[in-house]
């Protein structure tokens, strides 16, 4: 970080922020079938939150006209940064990561209903 000279992981660390590393996917279309399966867990306050859900629903593949089929991987533009966010935050939920601020799936449903 150019202000301090110091990682802005250790300056999260010094302030009690904990981080879980998260495995790199592999595979794009895995992220974004499990970010449709846990979509419903989410409340999403539509009006902050315009410009992530116009890139949610601007994230899209490329046709190939040539082989008449969508291409396998996504169109890398401004939606992706977007969609990569909303992949590794459906990563979290699943994996339970959650799990060391105290905050169950079951609870984290209850929340969501309690808010929506």
């Amino acid at each position: 970080e150019i202000g301090t000279g110091e990682a802005i992981y250790a300056t999260a660390l010094k302030h009690g922020l904990k981080f879980k590393k998260l495995e790199r996917e592999h595979r794009v279309i895995d992220g974004i079938e499990r970010m449709t399966n846990n979509f419903p867990l989410l409340w999403i306050d539509t009006n902050r939150c315009q410009p992530m859900l116009l890139a949610w629903s601007s994230y899209h593949r490329e046709w190939i006209e040539k082989l008449q089929c969508y291409s396998e991987v996504p169109v890398h533009d401004w939606a992706s940064h977007f969609a990569d966010a909303g992949r590794y935050l459906s990563k979290v939920i699943e994996s339970g990561a959650d799990k060391e601020s105290g905050i169950s799936l079951e609870k984290w449903r209850q929340l969501k209903e309690q808010y929506a």
